[in-house]
């Protein structure tokens, strides 16, 4: 980013009335309306077929309980020496923050809507996620022969089959807020 770019988006950061964010595909800047922004994820937040409203975060948040939950079967997992003590420090959550939910605009979408991202950096379970990811990597290696890790790699799959175009039919499907649709049961 430039010299004067960064001071323009410094300049912008004053005005209450705006919010500065990147978009949800791609790289760059986009500039939105704060209230409307704040409509549109409140519009995803009061949908009553995938969220829940529990109250207020004050009187419903519990972050604090889950940390200790979490440390305490940690340090049951260290004392029966299933996680050594460098992992048992390495994970255990401490001054947790609750998970935090915003929006990314598609910019490549008309009215821009929201991608809702829920935020669980500093989370009671974020150390702990970090660490199963890992441990689980060379699982999903060995397991997952059949899947691609992006698109550049699926190109590179395909590129190497020769098709029979009657036989073969590719297609792609755009979902609405996919994991708030597929149903928990």
């Amino acid at each position: 980013m430039t010299k004067e770019c960064f001071q323009a988006i410094e300049s912008l950061r004053i005005n209450e009335d705006i919010i500065i964010t990147k978009p949800d595909k791609g790289s760059g800047v986009v500039i939105l309306n704060k209230n409307e922004n704040n409509d549109k994820m409140m519009a995803i937040l009061n949908d009553t077929t995938k969220f829940l409203d529990l109250g207020s975060a004050a009187s419903n948040d519990n972050t604090a309980e889950i940390e200790i939950k979490i440390q305490q079967r940690l340090l049951q997992l260290n004392k029966e020496k299933l996680i050594s003590k460098t992992e048992y420090k390495a994970i255990r959550p401490t001054g947790s923050q609750r998970p935090r939910m915003y929006g990314l605009p598609k910019t490549h979408k008309e009215d821009a809507p929201l991608r809702p991202i829920l935020s669980m950096t500093g989370s009671a379970q974020h150390e702990l996620a970090k660490w199963l990811t890992c441990l689980l990597q060379s699982v999903l290696k060995d397991l997952s022969a059949n899947c691609v890790s992006d698109s550049f790699t699926f190109v590179e799959e395909v590129s190497n089959f020769t098709f029979s175009p009657t036989s073969v039919f590719l297609c792609s499907f755009d979902i609405s807020s996919l994991f708030t649709n597929v149903p928990l049961a």
